[in-house]
């Protein structure tokens, strides 16, 4: 591992109301407008849109190799096999399976307290203890958060990525958070807390690069074949969307189109295309222009969703990657995240469209 360490009223009654009801649903509303809205500016004119085979940034072969392996020990161990993509992720971020060159593919030998083995363990050792450190993890979880670990529960999977190297994150999490995953947790403990364990400040991103392999969303890996996301999905989904979790939880920038400056919606969407080898325009208007329209019963994870509206620059303002499910992931005003789009719909008028050169 690296070093160490979420009725009846009278009717005169109801007519003094009634204004203040009318006025409640009125702000309510505008509140929900203001936080969803956020479009992109436009500074690349360009109008070519290029499909071609992104290179991918699911699991490797060589990690993939192992996952007979660990099942296995998954289940001698009674571990939820439900949890196998995250283990998996854990290796591919650790030594992307690359046994020849780090036999120990969990860098699981600082887990090994007692235990009657050399700091260089095998892969069959390091496979033997992962699992066990991982068992001991999803014990953490529970004690710390008071329910059962769920491999679907975004905050179950960031507290396993923190305690896999820094165990005292648990405790820590529990009495000054409640238990409760957030990104502001995580930063204050690797800022503040960690260093006083004469460990270094560590990496406080380790748990988006677990994301970057396993999506908490469906469950499943984000693996070099194409994951399957409520039926079908386009084949660049993967790299897109990996690219994509990198940057949840980072604040909305308007007119931001790269992770220096941030990110705005269409800018986002242009980042993460780029990175799959398909050139987009910078706008969510030029974006739209530059694809096929298609219901949204036809669409694929992967495919993009616009929306009419959201601001009063007229067409679509707003762009968002398609997940299935219902969900998209995008650039709001509240920030980069995966959003419910049946919010969205009940406000604005919504389209899908289909990379052009896509099946």
């Amino acid at each position: 591992m690296e070093n160490v360490v979420k009725k009846k009223a009278k009717h005169s009654l109801i007519f003094i109301l009634l204004p203040f009801i009318l006025i409640g649903f009125v702000l309510v509303g505008t509140a929900l407008l203001v936080s969803l809205s956020g479009g992109g500016i436009g500074t690349d004119t360009s109008t070519n849109t290029t499909l071609s085979t992104g290179s991918s940034k699911g699991l490797s072969a060589k990690t993939l190799r192992f996952k007979d392996q660990i099942q296995a020990e998954m289940e001698k161990q009674n571990v939820p096999t439900s949890w196998l993509g995250v283990l998996l992720a854990h290796v591919e971020v650790e030594t992307h399976g690359n046994a020849e060159k780090y036999p120990d593919i969990f860098q699981a030998s600082e887990s090994v307290k007692g235990a009657n083995v050399t700091n260089a363990l095998t892969t069959e050792q390091s496979i033997h203890y992962g699992v066990l450190a991982f068992k001991n993890q999803l014990a953490s979880v529970k004690s710390i958060t008071g329910h059962d670990p769920s491999p679907t529960n975004e905050g179950d999977v960031n507290i396993t990525s923190v305690l896999y190297n820094a165990p005292a994150f648990g405790p820590w999490l529990k009495k000054n958070h409640g238990g409760q995953w957030s990104v502001e947790a995580n930063n204050d403990f690797y800022k503040n807390v960690l260093p006083s364990y004469g460990a270094g400040s560590g990496d406080s991103n380790y748990w988006k690069k677990i994301l970057q392999y396993y999506d908490p969303s469906t469950g499943q890996s984000v693996t070099a074949s194409t994951v399957t996301v409520s039926g079908e999905s386009e084949s660049y989904f993967n790299t897109v969307i990996a690219e994509a979790k990198k940057y949840e939880g980072n604040p909305y920038v308007w007119g931001g189109s790269n992770p220096t400056t941030g990110f705005d919606c269409s800018g986002l969407v242009q980042w993460c295309f780029k990175k799959a080898g398909i050139t987009l325009p910078r706008t969510s208007q030029q974006q739209w222009s530059d694809v096929t329209e298609i219901s949204e019963s036809q669409a694929k994870a992967g495919d993009l969703v616009f929306f009419e509206g959201t601001d009063n620059q007229g067409g679509m303002t707003h762009v968002g990657i398609y997940l299935g499910n219902g969900k998209m992931s995008n650039a709001e005003k509240s920030g980069v995240k995966v959003a419910n789009l049946s919010a969205w719909q009940k406000l604005y008028k919504t389209h899908f469209g289909k990379i052009k050169g896509a099946n």
